[in-house]
């Protein structure tokens, strides 16, 4: 029996999502944690449906789920949640709009064409080298669009399909401008939560983007009450330095002994401190699980990676473990981690506000497709496109105003 994680028993309609005959999740499998994990926790896994032939995507059969919570039933609604993610991305077909930048422009509010340009010359060539043929941002070309909404003004605007939905660079023979991702994308029981979680996404992998690939040193956090560390394994809470007032947490988990597999890296962001770490301990709780199955630790060139998988493995290898060692240069605080949980009144309207300030613009859409209401979930994307996004682990969007000129190392990132 699988509980809900608010309803005390997955419902009638969101129960559609299992089973062998018409469920995306054949079967689901609760993993026993390794002992070493200093934070609790639980983790689910399942087997999936024949995803690239429901979507018509050949290239959806390795893509993969995995759900984590405080309990066995969060963690199954989590598995579910981000299956059901992830088929979105590759099977919702809206309307697109064929145009060029120049012509939208003329009747909507458009983002500056600037924030559309994500690879020099130089990095586009590294990519076509492994397998990603990737277009040069022309105003004046003519690509698909897919239209959202500015969230603090409420009108409508436009967007290239790729940094929405998989299909155009899976399905298209023109190259899309950036790689296909995640980042941004969410799963809840309403829109005002996946808003949120979706937006709470983008602010914390942009964080980390940018301190990464400009080598920005966090502030280090010494949490009260708090488990971070225990005779295996030790974990780090790091606080980014942005120009929002939004916790914004990542968490540098490695080994007390130099031994395989030595580190891994994830973050969260929320309205409180205690949801940001809670949730990047959770994430860590997750991670730590999948590399606790693989004892073997792959070989991968550092310069070549482009997937979210193997940079995973050149860090599991005590060797790399120096590329993270700034991380651990800033300067230390400790935080009283109590019982307050209460975050702004109106959590939403707060995050925009702080959005706002920063003078960027999240723009939204809900890709939730009809057979994905009747379960009664939304599925939401939000992408700012001042912001960056979490890109493939060797490859810098060195053409990106937030990057441009700043970049300080050649090591891929470690975030899964």
């Amino acid at each position: 029996m699988i509980e809900h994680e608010q309803e005390g028993l997955i419902t009638g309609t969101l129960a559609r999502m299992l089973g062998s005959k018409t469920g995306l999740c054949t079967d689901l499998h609760y993993r026993l944690l390794e002992r070493e994990v200093p934070s609790g926790g639980h983790v689910v896994s399942g087997e999936k449906a024949d995803l690239g032939r429901m979507a018509a995507q050949p290239n959806a059969g390795s893509m993969r789920a995995m759900g984590k919570g405080s309990t066995p039933s969060q963690s199954a609604v989590s598995y579910l949640g981000e299956l059901v993610e992830r088929y979105q991305v590759l099977a919702a077909e809206p309307a697109l709009e064929t145009a060029s930048y120049e012509c939208l422009a003329a009747e909507h509010d458009m983002i500056d064409p600037k924030w559309l340009h994500f690879y020099s010359q130089t990095e586009r060539e590294r990519l076509i080298d492994c397998g990603y043929g990737l277009d040069a941002f022309d105003k004046t070309a003519t690509r698909r669009w897919i239209r959202g909404q500015n969230l603090l003004t409420g009108d409508d605007t436009y967007l290239p399909v790729e940094l929405v939905l998989w299909q155009s660079a899976l399905r298209e023979q023109d190259y899309p401008i950036v790689p296909p991702t995640t980042n941004g994308l969410a799963c809840h029981e309403t829109q005002h939560q996946a808003l949120l979680c979706s937006l709470y996404e983008v602010i914390e992998r942009h964080a980390f983007v940018e301190t990464w690939f400009t080598r920005s040193v966090p502030r280090q956090l010494h949490v009260d009450g708090m488990p971070t560390e225990n005779e295996r394994v030790v974990c780090h809470l790091l606080e980014y330095e942005t120009e929002l007032e939004v916790p914004i947490i990542g968490c540098l988990a490695h080994r007390t002994e130099r031994e395989k597999p030595y580190a891994c890296f994830c973050g969260g962001a929320a309205s409180t401190y205690r949801s940001a770490i809670e949730g990047s301990l959770t994430e860590v709780t997750q991670l730590w699980s999948w590399m606790g199955t693989d004892p073997t630790i792959k070989t991968v060139d550092p310069d070549a990676i482009t997937d979210l998988e193997d940079n995973l493995y050149y860090y599991m290898d005590p060797d790399n473990a120096n590329q993270l060692e700034f991380l651990l240069q800033g300067p230390e605080e400790s935080l009283k981690f109590d019982d307050e949980r209460s975050g702004p009144e109106n959590e939403l309207e707060w995050l925009l506000d702080q959005l706002a300030a920063a003078d960027v613009t999240p723009i939204a859409f809900d890709i939730t497709m009809p057979e994905i209401t009747e379960t009664g979930l939304t599925i939401t994307r939000v992408v700012v496109p001042e912001f960056l996004p979490l890109v493939l682990p060797s490859f810098p969007p060195d053409a990106h105003p937030r990057l441009a000129g700043r970049i300080d190392t050649t090591a891929p990132h470690p975030y899964p």
